[in-house]
């Protein structure tokens, strides 16, 4: 085959590689950055990051499972806090003196309440933030003492 012809080959073939893509998307963009670092060590093939309506930095990736996207995920950003039995940390409460609002920090609070109980807790990081994380059988006590009823 002639050079000109494989040039249009190539660029014939190259140009629906992405159709069958998946877009991987982040609010942030050095969330992408960090994710697609990951897929680059992997040998993963992605497209370039571009944004789009809803305000996500997004890249197509070719060839990506679930499994997969899971498992980077949680490796760049952590382990995903469960829904329902977690909250930001610290927690932070305000308070309003003479029009004045200041920040109240109740984590200390919090962990002596929940070291009295014998509750067991921990700290995990995702996405940049701290979750307290707490058992789903414990759940009622601990939002007692998150919302200073005990």
């Amino acid at each position: 085959m002639k050079p000109i012809l494989w040039i249009i080959v190539i660029a014939i073939s190259g140009c629906g590689f992405f159709d069958n893509a998946s877009d991987v998307c982040f609010s942030k963009t050095t969330h992408l950055n960090a994710f697609i670092k990951e897929l680059d060590n992997r040998d993963i093939e992605h497209g370039i990051a571009k944004s789009n309506s809803d305000g996500m930095t997004c890249a197509s990736v070719m060839g990506l499972s679930d499994s997969e996207y899971t498992e980077i995920k949680d490796k760049v950003f952590g382990e995903q806090p469960p829904v329902k039995f977690s909250m930001g940390w610290p927690i932070e409460a305000w308070a309003i003196v003479d029009g004045v609002k200041h920040p109240l920090d109740n984590s200390g609070r919090i962990l002596k309440g929940l070291k009295a109980r014998k509750i067991e807790t921990r700290i995990i990081t995702y996405f940049d933030q701290e979750y307290l994380v707490w058992n789903e059988k414990d759940d009622q006590i601990v939002r007692a003492i998150i919302e200073n009823r005990i």
